[in-house]
């Protein structure tokens, strides 16, 4: 290794923790951002926007940075792999936590959502025959979903509207997990940009209907306007570019972590900006979601006795 790949090796390790907070701060600012705008704008209505906006913005950056018949031939291959995500990574995920922050705030909303990677480990173990289902990853799932039930379902917050919000998150998450999954047999030698931007405008066209329908009695007020723009410039675009930034210069593994911070993030602006409550029933969601993500994808190496292999 000559002096300058080890100066660029260097330079990429100092740039790894303010790149991953900034990622955090991008994604974990789209929940107090949707929590805004739905008191103002149906959830289909305020997605399709976002949408609307991020598509052309990330279409354009695509298409300079790998050309524009280069992108436009991915799209016209990867057509279907932009459908299925566009519809389980974008569209439904996105549409019904938006739906359930109508009734749950958004600290809530994004700790349930940290659970995304249990998810991932839980429908691995039932559909990837390789998978195998360690003590420990059964422990970590125990620990996780225990966590997600602490914030669904003891003394929820806003009675059984509340419940069913926490519950729809957890769906959502389902969906997140299974397009991981997908994307993870399917998709190893796709070109992560172009998926990304063409997931995004196939969500756009499908909630098109929706949003039309849903956009009855709505007030467009600068706070709801300011938050689809927060949404579309700085949770989508630039939460997409940073990413794809961040994964050849650090790795997945490493990129992975952002996962911890996101809702910590989200719980601090909504506190901070919204008045949300720090709540012993959320930080003890939290604690337990991100413990047993920790454990449960590997994260952390807990000692011998929880490495043995349990049969399912």
């Amino acid at each position: 290794m000559n002096g300058t790949d080890g100066s660029r090796l260097r330079g990429a390790a100092d740039a790894y923790l303010p790149s991953l907070i900034v990622l955090s701060c991008l994604w974990g600012s789209s929940y107090p951002f949707i929590r805004v705008g739905v008191r103002d704008i149906g959830p289909a209505a305020l997605i399709d926007a976002r949408l609307l906006i991020a598509t052309p913005l990330l279409l354009a950056y695509v298409a300079w940075s790998h050309g524009l018949r280069e992108t436009v031939a991915a799209l016209r291959r990867w057509w279907l792999p932009c459908v299925v995500l566009g519809v389980f990574n974008v569209a439904v995920p996105y549409t019904a936590i938006s739906w359930a922050e109508q009734h749950i705030d958004s600290g809530t909303a994004s700790i349930t959502t940290a659970a995304v990677p249990l998810f991932v480990v839980l429908l691995a173990i039932r559909f990837q025959p390789d998978e195998q289902a360690t003590r420990a990853r059964l422990v970590g799932l125990g620990i996780g979903l225990g966590g997600v039930g602490l914030l669904a379902g003891v003394n929820p917050s806003g009675g059984w509207i509340g419940v069913a919000g926490a519950l729809t998150v957890v769906a959502a998450s389902l969906a997140y997990a299974a397009s991981a999954l997908y994307a993870k047999a399917q998709l190893k030698n796709a070109p992560g940009q172009v998926l990304g931007a063409g997931s995004v405008a196939v969500g756009a066209l499908l909630l098109l209907p929706l949003a039309a329908f849903d956009l009855g009695g709505t007030r467009v007020t600068w706070s709801a306007g300011a938050s689809v723009l927060g949404l579309a410039l700085l949770g989508t675009v630039g939460a997409q570019v940073a990413y794809f930034h961040m994964l050849p210069l650090h790795g997945a593994g490493r990129v992975a972590m952002v996962a911890f911070l996101i809702p910590v993030v989200s719980l601090v602006i909504g506190a901070a900006w919204l008045g949300e409550d720090f709540t012993a029933q959320k930080l003890g969601g939290l604690a337990l979601i991100l413990g047993g993500v920790g454990l449960g994808s590997g994260l952390w190496t807990p000692s011998r006795r929880l490495r043995g292999t349990a049969s399912l």
